[in-house]
Formats: structure tokens, sequence, C-alpha cells
């Protein structure tokens, strides 16, 4: 083209830089539309899945024209977005079209008076419409093809930031996890990430191996983290955990796990039948095993009480079951495995006292040379542990038999007094 008319070339080369300039800032707007469809998608779908799952709620409270409501509000918000995310990359392939049928009809135009002038001969302007067309398709299937690339791009980066979660190094630590003497928090500190406050600050306090420990307080004093501290779910922001004097950094993850046992208040049962999530996953027990672990759990007049007994089929996180049938059923699975450290963590909060204190007495005799770990906000199930230990703010406050608590501990006397209205007098 520049060989045969330079005039026509140089006017078509800063045309060229506008259209080019116009595709990267409609890039740009196509990514932020983009991003606002996954958002409200995002958010559609999570409302939804909420009062799936929070279906008796809603029913319990008559809230169905509510819920419908806030459905019908974030669907139409996905809709409009997904509406103008489709209309502005259809605008913007349109105006890329106009832009170059635009430039096809100055050249026709244009060439048309340079051949009238004699500057230009027929088959010159021939020619460069020629070229000008062999330019122009392919660069509009590319800018067409980056304005879809944008809108992808974001979907790629959603998938990328999953990938870029920093995970546990689950076969980290040289060491194989062996437990012979004691447990021990030494100045131990932990921050949630993104938050400031304490959870636990600077806790001291040493477990033996075979010790029956119960750790009590209000909610959202710490508890729970320092058995995730303890189980490796998190690492200390500042001191060390320490198992027989080997800090625990040095033990892996997979070897540590599978000496500890842990049962939470909110236990999670996998679809499938009793059995499947008694045993999980393994086949190496016996029936006598499996029996004895139904026997300590409290859970053998439940099974007998079902039509296929533990080949009942339970559903998905144990719909079949009610809240301390799980729980049960999280215990037995918990004692089969016959952990050197059982941690029951408000394991039977959905429990009566009988059916708690059965439980509890068996797991204290089947487990009497294992090291339990017991949170509970019961105080009348603990007052026989040989041990508890209070805390209070991220802090160990006492540590004790219920009898020397009671006597000496003004906290843990208030927080049993608040339970019953008459107390032990010592």
């Amino acid at each position: 083209m520049w060989n045969i008319d330079h005039v026509i070339t140089l006017i078509l080369l800063p045309i060229g830089f506008i259209v080019t300039g116009t595709v990267l800032l409609t890039g740009k707007e196509i990514e932020k539309r983009e991003k606002y469809l996954i958002s409200t998608k995002e958010n559609l779908w999570q409302l939804f899945s909420n009062f799936i799952h929070g279906i008796k709620e809603i029913k319990g409270n008559c809230k169905e024209e509510y819920t419908l409501k806030c459905i019908s509000s974030n669907s139409n918000e996905f809709k409009n977005a997904d509406n103008k995310a489709v209309a502005f990359q259809t605008f913007s392939q349109g105006i890329n079209q106009f832009f170059f049928m635009g430039i096809i009809a100055f050249i026709m135009v244009y060439g048309a008076v340079r051949v009238k002038l004699g500057l230009l001969s027929i088959g010159g302007l021939s020619a460069i419409m020629m070229y000008n067309g062999l330019l122009v398709d392919p660069l509009i299937e590319l800018f067409s093809l980056y304005q879809r690339m944008k809108a992808q791009f974001v979907n790629i980066e959603r998938i990328q930031s999953i990938f870029d979660i920093k995970t546990e190094e689950y076969f980290s630590g040289k060491e194989h996890f062996s437990f012979n003497k004691e447990i021990k928090f030494e100045n131990v500190s932990f921050v949630y990430p993104n938050t400031e406050k304490k959870v636990l600050d600077n806790i001291n306090f040493t477990i033996l191996k075979g010790e029956k420990v119960a750790l009590v307080g209000r909610s959202g004093q710490g508890k729970t983290t320092i058995i995730k501290l303890l189980s490796k779910f998190y690492e200390p922001t500042s001191g060390q955990i320490y198992i027989d004097d080997k800090p625990l950094s040095s033990y892996s993850v997979s070897s540590l796990r599978r000496k500890i046992a842990i049962v939470y208040q909110d236990f999670f049962l996998f679809r499938g039948t009793i059995l499947d999530n008694i045993v999980f996953g393994d086949s190496i027990y016996s029936d006598e095993e499996i029996n004895r672990a139904i026997e300590i759990a409290g859970l053998r007049e439940t099974i007998n009480r079902l039509p296929n007994g533990l080949n009942t089929y339970i559903g998905e996180d144990g719909v079949k079951l009610s809240s301390g049938e799980k729980q049960r059923v999280g215990i037995a699975r918990a004692v089969l495995r016959n952990p050197e450290i059982l941690i029951l963590d408000e394991a039977v909060s959905n429990l009566d006292s009988c059916i708690t204190k059965d439980i509890l007495d068996n797991i204290k005799i089947f487990f009497k040379d294992k090291t339990i770990i017991f949170i509970i906000h019961k105080l009348t199930f603990i007052t026989d542990f040989p041990r508890i230990v209070l805390v209070e703010n991220g802090y160990i406050v006492g540590d004790g038999t219920h009898s020397e608590l009671m006597l000496k501990n003004l906290l843990y006397r208030e927080i049993y007094q608040s339970q019953f209205r008459t107390f032990e007098k010592t």
C-alpha cells in the first residue's frame, strides 16, 4: 500500500491507532462488567444454597414470601448484569465493524478523488482495496477475540486465585509422631488472619500422657483454637507446642493426625450408610471392634431401631438422623480408630444427661491409658474429672480439680452457679 500511494497509507495509520486504542478501552470495560456479572452470580447461588440448607427455619418462621423476594431480587440483578455485559460486548464489536467499514468507505471515496485527479490509477486503487481487505478482516477477528478473552480472563483469575491459596504441608516435618511423655504449650499466642485481637495470649500448660483433661470456659474464649493448634490446622503466631520435648512443627501432619481423633460439635456425616460413616473408608476393622465402638458411643439402640441397621442409608450430612444420633456416630468413628489422643469438642452437646454420662463413663473405661481432652460447657459432667483447665479471654485462668476451683477460683464458681441454683459445698 505504501508503494502504491503514500498519502492514503499515512492517513490510514492514525485511524488504525485510534481503533486499537478504542478496543483496549472497551476491553477494560468488558472486564469490569464481567467481574460484576460473576459477583452477582455468586451472590445468587450463595443465597439459594443458604435458603436450601435453612429450609426448616424458613418454613417454621413462615418466611417463604421473604425468601422468594430475596431470590427474585438477586436473580433480577444477575439477569440485568448479564444483559448489560452481553449488550456492551455486542456494542463494542459493532463499533469495530463501523470503524473498519468506515476505512473501506474512506478509501473508496478518497481513492476515487485521487484517481480523478490523476494521482492514482484505477488498478492501484483496486490493489489498495484488496490489501486493505487482507489487513482488516484478520484485525476484526483479532480485536473480537481480544474482547472475548478479556471476559474469560476474569474467570481464569478467579480459578488461579484458588490455586494460589497456600495449603498446609501435609507431609512436612521429618519426625514420625510418637507420644510417650507429655504435650506442652509454651508461651503460645495466636491471632487469626486479618484480625488484631489475640485469641490465645501467652498460654502455658502441660498435659501428661494418659491424663484426662477438661477445657472449660465461656463461648469464644479460645478452647477450640487450642485444639486446632494441637492438630496443626493452624500454626501459633508465637510460642511453641512440644510433644515429648520436640516441637510440633518437627512432626509430619499425616503422622500426627493418625494418632489424634477429634469429634466436633458440628459433626459432618457423608452420604452413605451408618457403617460407611463409622469405618470412614477403612476396611481393616473387625466386626468385634465395630460393635465395641457402637456400644461405647451408645448407638446400639438407634441402630436396632433402623430398618436396615448399620446398612441404613442416612443421606447427605445424616439428614435422616437426629443431631444427637449424628454426634454418637462421630464418637463411634473416633473411638474405632483407637487414637493416642481423643478430643471431644462439645461432642455431646445434643445428648441428654443420661446418655452423656454413659458415653463418658464408657470412654474413660476404654481409654483409661489414653489421653482425653474434653471441651464442654455443662460443668455438671466434669465434676469428677481429675483435672479441669479454665480458659478466659485467651488466658489460662484456672487449673485443678472441681473442688479446688470451686474453692479458689471465683470465675469458675460464678460459671458453675450460673448453671445451677444450688452448688456443691466442699
